[in-house]
This record gives structure tokens, C-alpha cells and sequence, in this order.
């Protein structure tokens, strides 16, 4: 019997590490960047706040790709961005945007 040959190299996932769902790094319907990005973004904590120009200061990518990146994660229903309005004039103050590994479905 021949030994299988170790292509990948693990690491001993005791500290500084995040599980997550394979389905978005595999969404064939996404590129390449905004794969890496949703993954990056799954790597922060729950309550995490995104913000777009954070977001590009830990990147590669310019402020304008990552919001490319963000509409077409939202296309996909990965993402779901809702006004946070002041009560008294219902103007819009910011945005929360709720990031999920499994995306919404598209009427959601």
C-alpha cells in the first residue's frame, strides 16, 4: 500500500483561528475577491462593524473595489444592509451591514 502524499500543511488550531462555512469560499457564482473578502469578514467577531475604508486599509484593494466587492456580496444575499434613521426625522444617520455565511435567499 503507498502513503498517501501531504499536500496541505495544517497548522495545530489551538489559538488564532476562525471556523468557518465552506459555502462561500466555494460559491462558484462569486469571484475570487469577493470570496476573500467574505472570508476575511467571517473572520472578525459577531458584533464586528464593517466599514468600507477599514475594510481596504487591510486589503490590497482600493476603497472602490471594496465596495464592488460589497454590492456583489450583497447581490448574492451575503450581505444585507439596513439604515440605521434618526426617530425624529426618519433621515438616515448609517448603516448597519449583517454579514451571513450562508446566503439570504434573493426575496429576503
Amino acid at each position: 500500500m503507498t502513503e498517501k502524499k501531504k499536500t496541505i500543511n495544517r497548522v495545530e488550531k489551538n489559538r488564532n483561528y476562525s471556523i468557518i462555512h465552506n459555502h462561500g469560499p466555494h460559491d462558484a457564482q462569486l469571484t475570487w475577491g469577493a470570496r476573500g473578502l467574505l472570508a476575511y469578514m467571517l473572520t472578525k467577531p459577531d458584533d464586528f462593524s464593517f466599514y468600507n475604508e477599514e475594510l481596504a486599509r487591510h486589503s490590497p484593494e482600493s476603497v472602490w473595489k471594496v465596495k464592488e466587492l460589497i454590492k456583489e456580496l450583497k447581490s448574492f444575499g451575503y450581505i444585507k444592509r439596513i439604515p440605521v434613521k434618526d426617530p425624529a426625522t426618519k433621515k438616515i444617520l448609517n448603516w448597519t451591514t449583517i454579514l451571513y455565511e450562508i446566503p439570504l435567499e434573493p426575496d429576503a
